[in-house]
Order: structure tokens, then C-alpha cells, then sequence
């Protein structure tokens, strides 16, 4: 082995309403011209996105973990792109290639042992050929290049709203269960985000075809929601979260206003509601904070008209255009946690939520020479850790669409907050920010990027020019 690739987070999907992956032609283009024999191949997690498909059954499907998957497969390669992707890997493999398969949070059923034989019959592979593998194990994938150590994960094991354990599923299929519980992002997914796509049509002024460009975190994205679609919202997407509906979310944010709050200061042990909870609390201005009754009579107030009154937002109106203001500090907050976490575009920046953890974790100071590569919060990253050159970090970013976020937000400092006039303006941005893609007006991006190590030590790579300048 003289070179690995890492892709991750490709979402391969059938065609249909709630299909993410966009990028055949470049996909099968990259395999045709990267992959060599003396190449490995890692797709390392959610390769395939079983979660964002009609009529899932609301659990880690065991017993049917092979079928999902073939079906998954026949339904990409009933595309004309579909089959340009399989017929490169299959020609890559042929040619010395091999593959390594990692589970991620969005395809766990591959990590039952059939799925391996499904994978391989579809690549027109024997069913004992060991050119491709699926790394089942609960430690990264961990091989060498040269002098370099290379371990490689899906990620999702240090993001708490995603993170499936091993040992147990393993346990679950060993012992012939048929099915394992879905953790609370995945619950997000198919009861929330599926929900979203599904009940709006291409022709109404809510088609928010757009919202799992954001990636499905929480506690951005159950915001966003809120704010989007209240109705659906409270029905679809806080039963998730362990809330039943909007009185439980003015119940949890009155009790956390008595405690005082910052944003993504999240309380140890209160799981995704209180991350939702705690994130609104740290995006309230002062005025809203010094009266905690007010603010959540305003917000109370909001969500029980939308009840009350289901008239459909007018074209280029959104639910606060109906239910006042009480719907600008869900947006804040949304917004402001989605960017908070690093600039998601800036490949130099340490994301807290997984990056940081991982590099805690395998990359200490003193280690031997190594490169991590993980994917799973779609955000690529090239670091050098400590500007140690033999120490590297890289995240392989996604092929899905992302969007632009705003920028130049200014801090949430305790001067902005107490300035109602600067927060005026910022609300206003903010709302045209979101009107904008509501309407379509801010094009989608795709960053096609993935890692390689070679024997000359390890880069982030993008298959078309990076989009350099976003920030």
C-alpha cells in the first residue's frame, strides 16, 4: 500500500424527493482518474444515505440490513450517473485498487457482516474477494504509508446526538436481533428532516428543498425549523428532542432563563433538548434575558397562533410574517450556532464539536508521525496540530450541496446584546438572509474535497478548484 484516498460523506442515495448527492459526473470522474493500482480506497461513513429515504422504518434495520442496502445500490444505478460511479470503482478495483468500507452514522446497517456480500456482488467482485472490505471494528481504520500512521473514522463517535455503539450493535446483530435504536440525530432525519422535504412542493414558497444543506446539527437546525415551520416543527421535529410539542420548549426555556445562559453553553447529562434549549437562551438580546416572562409569553404567543390560525405564509413570507416577533430570537440562535463552530469554509479552523475531540484524543503531542482523517461534519479541514508538521488533522468535507452562511456576523458580546438599535439590524439581515434561500436566490455549493496520504505525508485535495474565497 503506497496510497490511501479517503472519501467521506458522499450520501449515495437512489433518485427521489429527499436524495442529497448531486455530484455523479465528478464522482465517478475523480475514481477514474485517482484510483491506481497501489491505491486503497476508504469511504469512510455515510457512503449512503439509508436515513433519508421515504418509509424508513424508525430503527436501525438488522434483519434487513442487506436488503436496504441492495435496494439503496439498485436505485442509484438506475441513473445513468448511478452507473458511472459503480462501473469506476468496479474498474479500479479490477485494476489493483482496493476498498475499505467504514460505517457511519447515516448507513449503520452496513456494519452487519451481509452487507459485505451485497457490496461485492454489485461491484461484480467473489464474494470472499479481498479487495474490498468492510472495517467493522469499533477503533479507526489504522494502516501505514511510508512513515506515516494513518487511522481513519467516520467521526460521528465524538458527536453525542450521533454517536452508535459499536459494541452494542455488534452485540444486537451477533445475538439476531432485528433492530437497533437510532440515535437523537438520526431520529432528527427521518421523523424531522424528512418531514420538511416531504410536505412542501417544488411550487410552494416553503419548499425548504434546502434545509439538510445545513447538516442535520443540533441545535441549529431544530431552530431553523421552528422557525421555518412552527406547526410542523412542534409536531414533527421536538417529539425528537424528548419535547412534546411547544409547551414542553416554553416550559424548558423559562427554567433555563432562571439559570441565566450563553450561547452553546449545554448542560451536561440534558441531552438534545436542552442543547436547543440553552442555545436560544444565549442568543437573547439583555431586554429579552432581564424579562424572561415577557420572552416567553412572546414566544408562547407566536407558536399558539400559528395553531390557531393555518393559513399558508404568502409567497416570500415565512411563519414570523404571520405570528410576530416572537420568532427572531429561534433565527438568532440558528444562525449563530451554525457558524459558531469555526468558519465552517476555513480549512485552517478547529471545529470544537468533533475536530477537536479527535485531535485531543490521537493526535497528542509526542505521538509518531500521523495523520487522522475523519469526516462527518461535512467541513473540510487540513490542520497542522501545534504547527506540527508531523502531526495532521484532516477532515474530508462532503460531495453533498452546502450553503453559503452570512458573513461578517458580529459578535454575540454582552455590548451587541445590549444594544437594541444593533440588534434591530442584525434581525433584519438575518431574516433576508433566510428569505434569500428560501426563494432560491443564494445557489448551493459544492466543495469537492478529499483526503490523500502518500508517501510524501498527507494533504487535503479538492477534485475541482477549492471555492477559496468563501469565509
Amino acid at each position: 500500500m503506497t496510497r490511501i484516498v479517503v472519501l467521506s460523506d458522499l450520501h449515495l442515495a437512489p433518485p427521489g424527493r429527499l436524495a442529497t448527492f448531486h455530484a455523479t459526473g465528478e464522482l465517478a470522474d475523480m475514481l477514474a482518474r485517482e484510483l491506481r493500482d497501489g491505491t486503497t480506497l476508504v469511504l469512510a461513513g455515510d457512503t449512503f444515505d439509508l436515513l433519508q429515504v421515504e418509509q424508513h422504518p424508525g430503527v436501525i434495520d438488522l434483519l434487513g440490513a442487506a436488503s436496504r442496502v441492495r435496494t439503496c445500490l439498485d436505485g442509484f444505478a438506475s441513473t445513468t450517473g448511478g452507473r458511472a460511479v459503480l462501473n469506476a470503482l468496479r474498474t479500479a478495483l479490477q485494476n489493483g485498487t482496493r476498498c475499505v468500507v467504514i460505517p457511519g452514522n447515516h448507513d449503520p446497517e452496513t456494519r452487519h457482516p451481509e452487507v459485505e456480500l451485497v457490496l461485492r456482488q454489485a461491484l461484480g467482485l467473489d464474494s470472499d474477494d479481498p479487495r474490498l472490505t468492510v472495517h467493522r471494528r469499533g477503533v479507526p481504520w489504522n494502516h501505514r504509508v511510508g512513515d506515516w500512521d494513518v487511522l481513519v473514522g467516520h467521526g460521528n463517535r465524538r458527536d453525542p446526538f450521533n454517536d452508535i455503539d459499536v459494541d452494542e450493535i455488534r452485540s444486537a446483530i451477533d445475538g439476531g436481533a432485528e433492530s437497533y435504536p437510532l440515535p437523537p440525530g438520526s431520529r432528527l432525519v427521518v421523523d424531522g428532516l424528512n418531514a420538511y422535504k416531504l410536505a412542501h412542493s417544488a411550487t410552494d414558497p416553503r419548499h425548504f428543498h434546502f434545509i439538510d444543506a445545513f447538516k442535520p446539527e443540533v441545535p441549529a437546525v431544530p431552530l431553523l425549523m421552528l422557525y421555518l415551520d412552527p406547526e410542523l416543527a412542534c409536531s414533527k421535529v421536538l417529539p425528537t428532542l424528548g419535547m412534546e410539542g411547544s409547551r414542553a420548549l416554553v416550559r424548558a426555556l423559562r427554567g433555563r432563563l432562571r439559570k441565566g445562559g450563553t450561547l452553546r453553553a449545554h448542560t451536561e447529562g440534558n441531552g438534545a433538548s436542552g442543547a436547543v434549549t440553552d442555545c436560544l437562551a444565549g442568543a437573547l438580546t439583555d431586554s429579552e434575558r432581564l424579562a424572561p416572562d415577557a420572552t416567553v409569553r412572546a414566544l408562547e404567543d407566536a407558536l399558539e397562533n400559528v395553531r390557531r390560525d393555518r393559513t399558508p405564509a404568502a409567497s416570500g413570507m415565512l411563519a414570523h410574517g404571520n405570528a410576530g416577533g416572537g420568532f427572531r430570537p429561534l433565527l438568532r440562535a440558528a444562525v449563530y450556532a451554525l457558524s459558531s463552530d469555526g468558519a465552517h469554509f476555513r480549512t485552517d479552523e478547529v471545529g470544537a464539536g468533533v475536530d477537536a475531540p479527535i485531535i485531543s484524543e490521537h493526535l497528542p503531542p509526542g505521538c509518531p508521525r500521523r495523520v487522522v482523517v475523519a469526516g462527518h461534519t461535512h467541513a473540510a479541514r487540513e490542520i497542522h496540530v501545534d504547527g506540527d508538521s508531523e502531526r495532521v488533522y484532516l477532515n474530508t468535507g462532503t460531495w453533498s450541496d452546502l450553503l453559503r452562511l452570512p458573513t461578517d456576523l458580529p459578535a454575540l458580546t454582552p455590548e451587541l446584546l445590549a444594544d437594541s438599535g444593533a440588534i434591530e439590524a442584525l434581525d433584519v439581515r438575518l431574516e433576508g438572509w433566510i428569505n434569500d434561500v428560501v426563494a432560491g436566490r443564494i445557489a448551493p455549493l459544492r466543495r469537492l474535497s478529499f483526503a490523500e496520504v502518500g508517501e510524501d505525508g498527507p494533504r487535503l485535495r479538492w477534485w475541482r478548484p477549492d471555492p477559496a474565497t468563501l469565509t
